[in-house]
């Protein structure tokens, strides 16, 4: 298992820390992070052109961008 730091990013550069979580590998932390945008999405304030989630390995290497 590995951490995965999850945290939407604006256009403009600021970013919005989501969570952490403990997953058996990449794939599954990008499936998770799907899911974090369909909830996210639900939300006031995640509707910006250009927002998307990185996501990043416990060792700060970035593993995915999502666009939302």
């Amino acid at each position: 298992m590995v951490w995965y730091a999850f945290a939407a990013e604006w256009r403009d550069g600021r970013s919005d820390t989501i969570g952490v979580s403990n997953l058996a590998d990449a794939t599954a932390a990008q499936r998770h992070a799907r899911l974090i945008i369909r909830e996210l999405k639900e939300l006031r304030g995640y509707h910006e052109p250009g927002l998307r989630m990185i996501v990043k390995e416990d060792d700060g290497d970035v593993i995915a961008v999502i666009p939302f």
